[in-house]
């Protein structure tokens, strides 16, 4: 009983002192607020209602239609596998309750990072209870912790990282191999990008364990440790390979990967070199928590300064965690070569050194001591924390608002602070001096938690952008509940204003293009901009586009902000919703139906090629008319009508530019000649220069943006592609364009017109052809159609083409291909066609072939070295015989790496600020 209730004390003061700032800063449960910002509330929070959805049944595992026009999941969120054991937490929630339950999801992975570090603790270094308890609970608030909580998918591997040291531990001392392959295949599994960074860990410190070894003379590995350590990362790797594989394909074909690695291995890492400077004072934050086993490391290397040897292991082990804060070049290098924010990915395993090497010298300093929990200093100390952590918080509070460079001072203080005190009570050496040390490190705690848990109260430079918010979130949810959305995987929505952010659709549970899950396909993003849509970073944004690209995607509904014109859509309903919980401000959505409609499923000539690349919207719109109209005629559903200071004469007069005080005037008058939609949209795509103002018959058009719906200035934060000017007939039109060039380089305009009774004619002929001759329905991660056609046709549907689709026709297997960018195109036969797809992500099934022989090859090894003592003799003699060849190579190899990943970045780091100096 006595060590049961020992096991839950850490865990229970995590959970408490967590709930104690949760308290403070009236997050949920405590109050209206969630723990969201950034990162965690405009994707991951988005990527845990795909999480719900697949664990409800209603989603497949590994595909999602509700955003990218369709998308392969398997990668999502950065290396985050849907597989994690700690989704199953969203069996027990209500979806509408996702986003205020992130707070518990929150606590929830903080105790346990507690219980696997104090089981650690416990088992390897038998280090003081007092001394056990704090550093164990220091691990669930460590600064990777509370800096990265937001993309609380990678805490699962700081959880399992103190296991699977332990299990390597076994593995290298007694060859105990089950807890290695199984602990790394789960960590593997649930994220190979930090995962990779443990091996990097675990390749570093055998080898200065070896080297130790060596220098000391004293034996810790058992003979053929390394052979064992290279064969069972080996047996992981294979039985993870499963989702590794095409985790890592979709990664390699992404576009971001390529753009970042251009140039090849050698260029990108000469360029890495060249880092002098960290690019975030945040990554100092990593240090967060480590002040109290950085003075027991103090203290022990004060009182045991003989021992040289063991100071030098001391001295090398912290340096090979913390040398990524100093030199920006090793950094990357730990991070593959880029991160965008979040600078230090691992910085668990520098708490993790810290604490270990602190609780051993714990185990000295406290050697003659049998030191328990005394109750009077406990509560005393209780009282002090809450004391002086009032005094602290309320002091900050007072002096509202702070910018990041202030609050990240005061923390340094505060470190700097406790560490003195920490270590006085070290020195002082009684036996209740450890329980201040834990009122200390509670004040700690609370203070910093406080600070970096739930929505800064300090500036940052990032988070106060306007996407880095969950309130969509909550839109979306009354959205749902107020209105009647039709839920077709195929049948997509559009929210022109972009007030819903870009992962809406995940939320709404409403096919859209819009998207951030970073992996998308390569060439989407880049083709979706060509069709005349907006882009942010990697964002996919379904701001822009024209009447006919909206049909041709599926899009049949609009929710918005803005009053459409009744030409182009038909309101079908509306509703007033709260759209800042804050401050309760509401407002009426629109819902619209689309007044031009073409099927899902289009059918061109087999010859027919629509290329996006190099191309704009116009030419793009004009083309695909062509291809599913079959007229090769003068007409075209666009026009040019402006292309910069270019225009058509018989369709613009009164052409006039000038410029006053940097602004250039451009105005004109359009004759419209039948029904026409006019388009503007300037020469370059994700942009925020905000310089432009346009004027339509006096009015000035709107461009809405995230959180900016009443913004008139193009381009904008989120709506920076093709602008609907609105519907005209038979009318002059005049338009203004106020360019402003003290807010940014000028740009090139560019104005267009489609012909809506064009549009008009080719809707109804589709969609009377397609009622009569084709049928479609989807599945989860399937589509399924029955086409009739004449000879030498192909069908074109809008999903984004990707390697993972597996398509037959009549039963036949048939060769998918890229269409236009955002569509997939499909060979048919003459007469009927039955045509079925389903998606399964590329590589999965080679993986699924890996995992399936790794795990019979370890289960046949198993037995034989279990029934056969003959073939144990034998291995064991090639590991003996066999242990000094490799333990040298793995030494070679181990002074390569060092070399390349830190001697060199360090030295080209000094040289190249010496440099920067004298330049």
């Amino acid at each position: 009983m006595k060590k049961i209730a020992k096991a839950i004390i850490p865990p229970l003061i995590t959970m408490v002192t967590a709930g104690v700032i949760l308290a403070i800063q009236g997050i949920y449960p405590f109050g209206t607020h969630t723990v969201d910002y950034y990162d965690m509330a405009q994707q991951i929070a988005a990527f845990y209602y795909h999480v719900y959805d697949m664990l409800h049944g209603t989603k497949a595992f590994f595909y999602d239609f509700y955003t990218a026009l369709g998308v392969n999941m398997a990668m999502s969120t950065s290396g985050c596998s849907n597989l994690s054991l700690f989704n199953l937490f969203f069996l027990f929630i209500k979806r509408e309750m996702l986003l205020e339950s992130l707070s518990f999801f929150l606590v929830l992975k903080m105790m346990c990072m507690t219980c696997s570090m104090q089981l650690f603790l416990h088992k390897e270094i038998k280090a003081p209870y007092p001394v056990e308890t704090i550093l164990s609970v220091g691990y669930g608030f460590c600064g990777f912790v509370l800096v990265l909580y937001i993309t609380n998918q990678w805490m699962d591997l700081a959880i399992l990282f103190p296991l699977l040291i332990m299990a390597a531990k076994r593995l290298l001392c007694e060859r105990k191999s089950h807890w290695y392959v199984i602990l790394l295949s789960l960590a593997l599994i649930n994220s190979y990008y930090i995962s990779f960074m443990m091996l990097i860990f675990i390749f570093l410190f055998t080898g200065l364990i070896l080297l130790y070894q060596k220098w000391t003379g004293v034996q810790y590995y058992a003979k053929g440790a390394v052979a064992r350590l290279g064969i069972f990362t080996l047996a992981a790797c294979g039985i993870s390979s499963f989702i590794v594989l095409p985790q890592l394909l979709q990664t390699f074909s992404s576009k971001r990967f390529q753009v970042e690695n251009e140039g090849g291995l050698l260029t990108r890492y000469l360029e890495i070199i060249a880092q002098v400077k960290g690019a975030y004072t945040t990554r100092w934050w990593s240090l967060l928590g480590v002040s109290f086993g950085a003075a027991l490391i103090m203290a022990g290397v004060l009182k045991y300064r003989k021992e040289k040897k063991q100071i030098a292991f001391v001295v090398s082990a912290v340096l090979l965690v913390i040398l990524e804060l100093f030199f920006e070049s090793i950094n990357l290098i730990w991070h593959f070569g880029s991160y965008v924010q979040y600078p230090i990915r691992n910085g668990f395993m520098i708490y993790f050194v810290i604490a270990t090497l602190g609780a051993y010298y714990s185990t000295r300093l406290y050697q003659e001591e049998r030191i328990k929990l005394i109750w009077g200093h406990c509560i005393i100390g209780i009282a002090f924390t809450a004391l002086i952590s009032y005094f602290l918080i309320r002091g900050y509070l007072l002096h509202v608002p702070k910018t990041l460079r202030a609050t990240f001072h005061l923390t340094v203080i505060v470190v700097a602070v406790s560490g003195c005190l920490y270590m006085l009570l070290i020195l002082i050496k009684k036996k209740w001096a450890l329980m201040y040390c834990g009122a200390v490190f509670l004040c700690e705690m609370i203070l910093f938690g406080f600070l970096l848990i739930g929505k800064p109260i300090f500036t940052t430079g990032y988070s106060e952008e306007p996407e880095q918010e969950g309130e969509y979130i909550r839109i979306c949810n009354q959205l749902m509940s107020e209105l009647d959305l039709e839920e077709d995987p195929l049948v997509r929505i559009k929210n022109p204003d972009e007030s819903l952010n870009a992962n809406y659709g995940l939320v709404l549970k409403r096919s859209s293009l819009s998207n951030w899950t970073h992996l998308i396909a390569p060439f989407e993003q880049s083709s979706a901009v060509a069709w005349g849509y907006s882009s942010q970073f990697t964002r996919l944004l379904d701001a822009g586009g024209t009447v006919f690209s909206d049909a041709l995607l599926g899009i049949r509904h609009v929710l918005t902000y803005q009053e459409l014109p009744k030409e182009l859509y038909r309101k079908s309903d509306e509703t007033v919703v709260t759209v800042d919980s804050e401050r309760n401000t509401k407002k009426t959505y629109h819902y619209y139906e689309a007044a031009f409609e073409l099927p899902v499923g289009l059918l061109v000539d087999s010859d027919c090629e629509v290329e996006w690349d190099h191309q704009d919207y116009v030419a793009l719109n004009n083309a695909m008319y062509e291809a599913i109209s079959g007229e090769q005629t003068q007409k075209q559903l666009m026009q040019y009508l402006k292309q910069g200071t270019q225009h058509v004469d018989d369709k613009i007069e009164d052409y006039k530019q000038y410029q006053t005080e940097g602004i250039r005037h451009e105005s004109f008058t359009i004759h419209v000649t039948g029904r026409k939609v006019l388009y503007f949209s300037g020469s370059e795509a994700d942009c925020e220069y905000k310089n432009n103002q346009i004027y339509v018959n006096d009015q000035i058009v709107l461009i809405p943006s995230i959180k900016d719906d009443r913004n008139t200035y193009y381009p904008a934060h989120f709506n920076n592609n093709v602008v609907c000017l609105g519907v005209y007939e038979n009318e002059d039109v005049r338009v203004r364009i106020l360019s402003d060039a003290t807010k940014g380089p000028l740009i090139e305009t560019l104005i267009s017109e489609l012909d809506l009774s064009l549009l008009e004619r080719i809707c109804e002929n589709s969609q009377k052809y397609a009622a009569q001759n084709l049928s479609l329905k989807t599945g989860k991660s399937s589509i399924f159609v029955d086409v009739s056609c004449d000879a030498g046709k192909k069908l074109i549907l809008p999903i984004v083409y990707d390697n993972g689709y597996k398509v037959k026709v009549n039963g036949k297997e048939a060769e998918p291909r890229e269409f236009a960018g955002l569509f997939t195109q499909i060979d048919l036969e003459a007469l009927e066609n039955t045509v079925e797809i389903t998606y399964l992500p590329e590589g999965m099934k080679l993986g699924a072939v890996c995992t399936c022989m790794t795990l019979a090859l370890l289960v046949i090894c198993f037995i034989l070295l279990k029934k056969n003592s003959v073939a144990e003799e034998a291995v064991q003699r090639f590991e003996e015989k066999s242990d000094l060849l490799f333990t040298r190579l793995y030494i070679i190899l181990w002074y390569a790496v060092i070399l390349a990943m830190y001697v060199i970045p360090m030295a080209g780091g000094i040289i190249y600020t010496v440099i920067h100096k004298i330049g």
